[in-house]
C-alpha cells in the first residue's frame, strides 16, 4: 500500500493525525455532486497582482504563494498565461448535519447549490516546487436560511438568485449577473493524459484565503459541544485546508463559457467581460474528507 493510500485511510479513520511531522485534524466529510469545472486562461501577471494584493493584506502567514516557474498545462497555455477556476455543484453537509441537534438543524441548509472561484496550481515561496495550492477567492450559495460551509478555506455569501439548468447556470445579485453556459452531460470521458499529469501533481491540493471568516455560530447553539468539527475549528484561524478523497470521479466536461459577468464577478473571477471559453472543463463529483493543516504554507 502507498503512503498516500495510507495517509488518506488514516485521516478518515483519525481525528487527528501527524503528516510531514504537522499535526492535520480530521474535521467533517462533505459530498460533491454534479460537479463543473471549467479553467479559464488569464495573463500571468494579472494573477500576480491578485496575489500581491491578498497577501498584503495577510496578517497570518509570513509564507508566500507564488506562480510556479514552468508553465502549467503547456499543451494548453503560453508562458504568459496561468489559469483561474469557475466551479460549480451540490455541496453537501451531511456530516455536520448528521452531528447536529434536531432544532439546530432545522434553522439552517447543509446543502446547496455552489459556486466557488479559485486560482489553482500555486506553489509556496518556491516556485521551482509543485504547483498544489490553490487560493480561494470567493463562493457563492442562494439559500432560504443560513448555510453552513463545510469548507472553512472558502469565503462564502449570499446572493439573490443562484440556478443551475442543463445547459448552464446564472447567479444575480442585485444589478449584479454572471451567466454561464455549459455542454449537458452524456456521460464520462476520461480527461487527455498530457492534462492528467498536471492534475495528478495538484491532487494534494491545499486551498488558502486570507481575508475571511465563514459564520459558524452554529457551533455556540445548545447541544453543538461534542460535534467534532465545532470542536476543531480553533485551528482554522490562519489554517490552510485539504481535502482527502474517500471516493471521486473524474471525467471531461466538454463545453463550458462564460457568457456575461459584470464588475462584481469579473473581480472575484479576474475574467473580462464575456464571452470567454474555458481552456479545460472537468466534470467531478464524490465523497471527501476535510482537514486544517498549520503552518499552511511550506
Amino acid at each position: 500500500m502507498s503512503a498516500r493510500i495510507e495517509t488518506l485511510l488514516l485521516l478518515a479513520l483519525c481525528p487527528g493525525v501527524i503528516v510531514n511531522g504537522k499535526i492535520v485534524p480530521s474535521l467533517t466529510q462533505v459530498t460533491w455532486e454534479d460537479g463543473r469545472f471549467g479553467y479559464f486562461a488569464v495573463p500571468r501577471e494579472r494573477v500576480a497582482a491578485k496575489l500581491a494584493e491578498v497577501q498584503q493584506k495577510n496578517s497570518c502567514h509570513e509564507e508566500r504563494l507564488t506562480l510556479p516557474n514552468r508553465t502549467v498545462l503547456p499543451d494548453i497555455l503560453t508562458p504568459d498565461q496561468h489559469v483561474v477556476a469557475i466551479v460549480y455543484g451540490m455541496l453537501g453537509a451531511k456530516a455536520i448535519e448528521d452531528s447536529l441537534p434536531a432544532k439546530v438543524k432545522a434553522e439552517y441548509e447543509t446543502k446547496a447549490g455552489n459556486v466557488q472561484f479559485f486560482i489553482p496550481f500555486l506553489t509556496g515561496s518556491d516556485p521551482n516546487a509543485r504547483p498544489t495550492y490553490k487560493l480561494a477567492l470567493g463562493s457563492f450559495v442562494s439559500t432560504t436560511k443560513p448555510f453552513i460551509q463545510p469548507n472553512i478555506a472558502i469565503p462564502t455569501e449570499q446572493v439573490d438568485f443562484l440556478q443551475a439548468r442543463p445547459d448552464g447556470l446564472t447567479i444575480v445579485d442585485g444589478c449584479e449577473e454572471l451567466d454561464i453556459v455549459w455542454s449537458p452531460f452524456h456521460g464520462c470521458e476520461l480527461p487527455d493524459d498530457v492534462v492528467l499529469h498536471d492534475f495528478e501533481e495538484y491532487v494534494d491540493e491545499f486551498t488558502l484565503s486570507f481575508e475571511h471568516q465563514n459564520d459558524y455560530s452554529f457551533c455556540d447553539e445548545p447541544g453543538t459541544s461534542d460535534n467534532i468539527f465545532c470542536e476543531e475549528l480553533y485551528i482554522t484561524d490562519c489554517a490552510c485546508q485539504f481535502w482527502t478523497h474517500g471516493r471521486t470521479e473524474r471525467c471531461d466536461g466538454g463545453f463550458f463559457s462564460v457568457a456575461h459577468i459584470t464588475k462584481k464577478f469579473e473581480e472575484v473571477s479576474l475574467l473580462t467581460d464575456g464571452p470567454q471559453d474555458a481552456v479545460l472543463t472537468e466534470l467531478t463529483e464524490g465523497v471527501y474528507g476535510i482537514g486544517a493543516q498549520k503552518p499552511c504554507i511550506e
